[in-house]
């Protein structure tokens, strides 16, 4: 379409925040064998660039950028289309069996096959030592049949026997599965739509040859002389029935989803400084749907029937959307969409001509659907209670400099013999087991390197971190003790500067620490910042950044205190050091200079001298980065790309050595197959 006018349709469809224009997206695919529901929110910015004065202008284009953040996603492997199918496939297949023992019992049809089966039923099913009709198809033929119940389960093994079509043990019944199947998908297609506007019921009919060709297949002939109608007919109602418990988990997967998600951000804006009136309530602004299952009627009752009684939907059926021509093809044409945006864009300052004749510029930000955590995962206890180890939310970043991917970290945390993690898409959603890593056979391991270790010290002196990508891949990080950092390369160092108090550095001890945060801004001899020059060309005299304090001689006993080493060698003496937080945006030319505060004893005046400058360091992608300082007990101060990488060693036997970092994998848990939901399990 036309991007003037396709950005000024979008701002009118969202909340205006400062300079910035958002909706949150909740999109909903049923597809044929899952379900997959994905919470985004959408950010429209205004990042034109500036000109020397309205002349300049033009015709005033403007350049935007469309930044989206993925809130949450879930969904469910084996919840689809397909699974209607299924119930659908046993809803006829008991029907045909119904009918067929129904004109057995009414003297209709004669078959010794069939009457020698009838004598095995059980007792529910019969009656005078006659099949009692009716009675298999009331088992299936309701909205919760209860897989678990008896009857149900009864009531399909007795129509296999009449109507065989498992085929896992015999394989030349996969022509009659396969065959009952295509009709089972025709019957959900066709009684699955709007019902006619002249009031008449939906019905799906299988003649009386369709029905002969299936028996056949099993070797069940029908004389042509016994005059009997087979026949079978399902109505909407029916269908209904057998699709209801499909729909109604899907939808309340994505309504879970949606009400777990908004109402944490709604929490979170409650408890921040910002006054609880001038914070809207987080709502879903437009639903999305997709998949040929959201073709059919009862979706669209089922999101009604759900999201029109949520606090975070304001029901209106014009911004529920959905494309009954694109169900397959509208995911592939947007990211075409978003492809050809960025390969057909200029950077702001040189679409500047572009923006002079009236065209509106756009930037889509895609990589930013990266940088966070989609979901929540827990770790087992003692007790029903678990504990949280990931939120969903959670920024991603480029942790190395070398790395491919964004990552996040825990903090380190104690270690256990059964180390069990759970996968929950939001808070009250279904746990799924996602794998786990034995302590217990690390402890045994440890042995051969450690005789003297027990269960005991490795509990108390042993520690792992969680890192997860956005792939949601798990990596598990092993110490003894406090990890060790590898320091080196180039830096400046603090001992350079020129000033008249040299009594920064006493005998080689640390005299800093890390900067904490506080109301008040107090200067101390010795503090170490950024941005100092840039505060003072603003007019902001305290904007500095602070990177270390300096404090007195005990500050060795600080547990930000890290130990360094400038090789891989574990056995290396370590020193002390520091590792800032992380650093402010650097400048255009991707530099930040280091400056110390001088404070003169005598007369009290505060001067910032010059330590020195720090590249920003290549790194190979172009993923979101943090950066850190590193200060060591000799003065040295390096930048990092990242964290500052850890003493890591690819020999567990090192982790006898303090400090040392030991990577190992998650033990993956397999995908759990439900038969009941799988259609081509051989067992339906």
């Amino acid at each position: 379409g036309y991007l003037n006018i396709g950005i000024e349709s979008f701002k009118t469809r969202c909340r205006k925040e400062s300079d910035e224009w958002s909706q949150n997206v909740l999109v909903l695919d049923i597809g044929g064998g899952t379900t997959d529901v994905a919470l985004i929110k959408l950010t429209l910015s205004d990042i034109t660039p500036s000109f020397r004065d309205d002349k300049d202008r033009g015709l005033g284009g403007r350049y935007y950028q469309i930044t989206p953040k993925l809130l949450g996603s879930s969904g469910h492997l084996q919840l689809g289309g397909e699974l209607i199918t299924l119930r659908m496939f046993r809803l006829l297949k008991v029907a045909i069996v119904d009918g067929l023992l129904s004109a057995i019992a009414a003297g209709e049809l004669n078959n010794e096959k069939l009457n020698d089966i009838i004598e095995d039923f059980d007792k529910d099913f019969t009656q005078g030592g006659k099949y009692k009709p009716g009675s298999l198809l009331k088992c299936i033929d309701k909205e919760r049949p209860d897989n678990g119940s008896n009857a149900y389960r009864v009531a399909l093994e007795t129509a296999d026997k009449v109507l065989p079509t498992r085929w896992e043990d015999a394989p030349e019944r996969l022509q009659t599965f396969y065959t009952l199947w295509d009709y089972a998908e025709n019957a959900k297609l066709k009684l699955g739509q709007k019902p006619p506007q002249d009031g008449s019921v939906l019905t799906y009919t299988l003649s009386e040859q369709d029905i002969s060709e299936l028996l056949n297949q099993v070797n069940i002939n029908i004389p042509s002389e016994q005059s009997v109608n087979l026949n079978v007919t399902l109505n909407r109602s029916q269908f209904e029935r057998a699709a209801y418990l499909v729909i109604e988990e899907a939808v309340s997967i994505a309504k879970g989803l949606m009400e777990s998600r908004l109402g944490s951000l709604n929490n979170s804006n409650d408890n921040s400084e910002t006054k609880q009136e001038e914070t809207e309530t987080e709502k879903v602004d437009w639903l999305i749907l997709s998949g040929k299952t959201c073709n059919l009627d009862l979706v669209k009752d089922q999101i009604y029937q759900q999201f029109s009684k949520s606090d975070y939907f304001l029901w209106n059926p014009e911004r529920i959307t959905f494309d009954p021509k694109f169900t397959k093809q509208g995911t592939s044409a947007g990211a075409c969409y978003a492809e050809k945006m960025r390969r057909l864009k200029f950077s702001p300052e040189d679409a500047k001509p572009l923006l002079c004749k009236g065209a509106n510029q756009l930037h889509i930000d895609v990589q930013n659907l990266f940088y966070y955590l989609p979901c929540n995962f827990k770790r087992k206890t003692q007790s029903d209670e678990l504990l949280t180890i990931f939120k969903a939310g959670e920024e991603l970043n480029q942790i190395y400099r070398n790395d491919e991917v964004v990552k996040v970290r825990t903090e380190w945390k104690g270690i256990q013999l059964a180390n069990i993690l759970y996968r929950q898409d939001y808070e009250g959603g279904e746990l799924q087991l996602w794998g786990g890593f034995d302590g217990n056979e690390l402890l045994e391991e440890l042995k051969k390197y450690i005789p003297q270790i027990t269960e005991t010290s490795f509990q108390n002196d042993f520690k792992m971190q969680f890192e997860i990508d956005s792939a949601l891949n798990i990596g598990i990080l092993l110490c003894k003790g406090d990890p060790h950092y590898l320091v080196d390369g180039d830096g400046i160092d603090v001992n350079d500067i020129s000033t008249e108090n040299k009594e920064i550095f006493s005998q080689g001890k640390l005299q800093w620490d890390i900067y904490i945060e506080r109301p008040n801004k107090q200067l101390k001899n010795g503090d170490i910042a950024v941005n100092v020059i840039e505060s003072s060309a603003v007019d902001k005299q305290d904007a500095y950044y602070l990177l270390f304090e300096a404090v007195k001689e005990n500050s060795e006993n600080s547990e930000n205190i890290k130990k360094f080493h400038r090789s891989s060698n574990p056995e290396e003496k370590p020193s002390n050091g520091l590792i800032s937080k992380p650093l402010p945006d650097f400048r255009e030319d991707g530099k930040h200079t280091l400056y110390i505060c001088d404070i003169d004893i005598n007369t009290n005046k505060k001067e910032w001298v010059r330590i020195g400058e720090l590249s920003k360091p290549d790194v190979t992608t172009d993923f979101r980065c943090k950066y850190h300082v590193s200060l060591d007990e000799e003065g040295m101060l390096r930048i990092h790309a990242g964290e500052v990488p850890y003493l890591e060693s690819e020999k567990k036997e090192n982790l006898k050595d303090e400090g040392c970092v030991f990577r190992a994998e998650l033990q993956l848990q397999p995908n759990e197959v439900d038969i009941e939901r799988d259609p081509f399990s051989g067992t339906h």
